[in-house]
């Protein structure tokens, strides 16, 4: 599925996102770093300073009628620094993998004399960013997090029949691009022990 556009995405997660189905637009945790919502910085309380470190392990198999094949990866999934300002204002600053690319696919053309195609991929786009909290009031929290993308991304398609042996059809994609993505939570007090957050991106 990496062929399609700039790869498959990576969320800018971290490991109780991912355990959470990469969900957590509004979870508030006093020892959590969320990076979904930039607003849920403010929510970690007692540390002045969180540095974490994430991995990943994935193990595919993908078959059809006749063949089948399997692949193991990994990669990073985050590395974050979170730090404390202020009372009320609070950061992170940190990298994870954006999208990545990595295919090799053969196929047969049945037009002319039955052409071999080979299309492959290779590369990834990194995103650097900066993430800032900001306590409004006891309930409101809102966030914005700068991003910086960069990358490049390689595609190679290669073509072998008895009228063009090895002709080869090369794209490179070099990314270089910033993004500005902003965020609330607004915490409802229902009891003592019990709240209801809303978030938003």
């Amino acid at each position: 599925y990496s062929a399609y556009g700039v790869g498959v995405l990576k969320d800018r997660t971290s490991s109780k996102n991912r355990a959470m189905g990469n969900s957590g637009f509004a979870v508030r945790d006093p020892l959590f770093l969320n990076n979904l919502n930039p607003a849920a910085s403010t929510a970690i309380q007692q540390p002045t300073q969180v540095t974490e470190f994430g991995f990943y392990i994935e193990s595919d198999r993908y078959s059809n009628k006749t063949q089948s094949t399997s692949s193991t990866t990994g990669n990073i999934t985050n590395l974050n620094l979170w730090l404390r300002f202020h009372k009320r204002w609070a950061g992170s600053i940190g990298a994870n993998p954006f999208s990545t690319v990595k295919y090799n696919i053969a196929a047969t053309q049945s037009a002319g004399d039955g052409a071999a195609l080979t299309y492959s991929g290779k590369g990834g786009i990194t995103q650097f960013y900066f993430g800032n909290g900001v306590q409004v009031t006891k309930n409101l929290s809102i966030g914005a997090t700068a991003s910086f993308l960069h990358g490049s991304i390689e595609r190679l398609e290669t073509i072998t029949s008895g009228y063009a042996t090895g002709t080869q059809l090369n794209n490179l994609i070099a990314v270089n691009q910033g993004m500005l993505d902003f965020g609330l939570q607004y915490t409802f007090t229902l009891s003592e022990t019990k709240s209801l957050t809303f978030g938003a991106i």
